[in-house]
């Protein structure tokens, strides 16, 4: 399922993207192209993460040709989770006033470095799409 595998590392990207787009913003003046209103508002935030953890459901059940069923798309299944969660988790904390602990928590630990996280899952999706028969990425 070439499409499904396209669709999967162009929006993992696109998350890493999202997710660090303040440190790429000052680093490769993407402001410029991208305005930060419209990548940045609640309502895409919250579209791309559902699409992420959609994607990355599909990933699993339809691996690459060629690769083992878990094995070979883990590393990427794993980053796409952690984005679909961060992007969606994000949403509502900008959403709501009062989030819960659940959130508060997932804030701490994973939000406090989106930018990090970030452009590892950037690069993930970009030595995914190169690679893709790699049996660990």
């Amino acid at each position: 399922m070439f499409q499904i595998f396209s669709l999967f590392v162009l929006a993992l990207g696109f998350s890493g993207f999202i997710l660090s787009f303040g440190w790429f913003d000052q680093r490769l003046k993407c402001g410029e192209v991208f305005s930060a209103e419209k990548v940045l508002s609640p309502r895409f935030v919250l579209m791309l993460g559902v699409v992420m953890a959609i994607l990355t459901l599909l990933r699993l059940f339809f691996p690459h040709p060629g690769n083992l069923a878990v094995l070979g798309d883990i590393l990427p299944v794993l980053s796409g989770a952690l984005a679909s969660l961060m992007l969606i988790s994000d949403y509502f904390v900008q959403k709501s006033e009062a989030p819960a602990a659940l959130f508060i928590t997932f804030e701490r630990l994973f939000l406090r470095h989106r930018n990090i996280i970030g452009v590892l899952i950037v690069f993930i999706a970009l030595v995914h799409f190169i690679f893709p028969g790699i049996q660990v990425l």
